[in-house]
């Protein structure tokens, strides 16, 4: 996997977290879960680099990916805060 195995515990955390914000969230429930598969892109994208055939790689789409998932964990946090979701009855 190209030195990717170590993103494996991340990953099992994120699909942790995404069912629990599923659970638990009213607005935006499956936003972890979005996050998790472009996860799964960017360490995808990152694994098959040295197999690609292209000139520049795929190196490029793990920062791509990388990005949109930051932007989208961004947002989950942006709404705990904003929505005090955790801390409801």
């Amino acid at each position: 996997m190209n030195g990717s195995l170590f993103y494996v515990p991340n990953l099992l955390l994120m699909l942790g977290f995404s069912v629990l914000w599923a659970a638990r969230v009213e607005r935006e429930p499956y936003l972890l879960l979005v996050g998790t598969c472009l996860f799964v892109c960017a360490v995808s994208a990152r694994s098959v680099d040295w197999m690609v055939p292209w000139p520049i790689g795929t190196h490029f789409l793990w920062h791509t990916a990388n990005g949109a998932m930051v932007y989208v964990l961004l947002r989950a946090c942006i709404l705990i805060r904003n929505e005090r979701i955790f801390l409801r009855n």
